[in-house]
């Protein structure tokens, strides 16, 4: 099987095993650079999870979706948002008016101190996002290669300037390759399996988050 492996999908992780190698043609796996190759039946299942509530898990004939609540906590925190926008705003505003104030009574070396210590003074969005990381376990059945666990940062809001719309762009990004692994995935274990999925579909649930925030002034740049 070694020699007649060709990689197809390539996953790559920040955290764990890896990386994970398919050859969807011949329905082979591999993980590492220099791993063991498996067939695609040594796959007995899967689980592809954020902070432990899955998304996208093996089940018998089907993927099984889940919907995602992340969107619905964006949603909520766009109003903390704004707040923040206003607040850097506000901040801005004086360090103009200050340094207006100040020029051609500092010196130099005066007016790169002032601006050294607004900037630590300079409001920063620390707020976590609703998701810390993303979880990929497969369980092998393989005596010398049993199980694939690895992980991947999640999105952050950005410090200086979050935007809700920007938040769950990059999210929707993640999720939409980590569904598409969990479906090359599924195809090892079961050619042609259908998805269910509970709800209404998490991406869905990000189209009325985005449809429901406000628009305000404080999100536009």
């Amino acid at each position: 099987m070694q020699a007649t492996f060709q990689s197809t999908y390539c996953f790559r992780a920040d955290q764990g095993d890896g990386p994970l190698f398919l050859d969807e043609e011949h329905g082979l796996l591999c993980v590492g650079e220099d791993g063991w190759v498996l067939e695609g039946k040594a796959l007995r299942s899967f689980r592809i999870s954020e902070d432990g509530a899955p998304l996208f898990e093996s089940g018998i004939g089907t993927l099984k979706c889940t919907v995602s609540d992340v969107p619905d906590q964006v949603n909520v925190m766009a109003a903390e948002i704004a707040r923040f926008h206003l607040e850097r705003q506000r901040f801005e505003r004086w360090e103009a008016m200050d340094g207006l104030h100040r020029a051609g009574t500092e010196s130099s070396e005066e007016r790169r101190e002032r601006e050294r210590t607004n900037d630590l003074r300079r409001p920063r969005f620390d707020v976590p996002a609703p998701v810390r990381e993303f979880r990929v376990e497969l369980t092998l059945d393989h005596p010398y290669q049993t199980a694939f666990d690895a992980r991947i940062a999640a999105p952050a809001f950005d410090r200086n300037y979050p935007r809700a719309e920007d938040y769950l762009k990059s999210y929707r990004e993640q999720t939409e390759e980590l569904h598409l692994l969990a479906a090359k995935l599924m195809h090892m274990i079961a050619p042609g399996a259908g998805e269910t999925q509970s709800g209404f579909g998490w991406v869905r649930s990000m189209q009325m988050a985005l449809s429901r925030m406000p628009r305000t002034r404080a999100f536009l740049f």
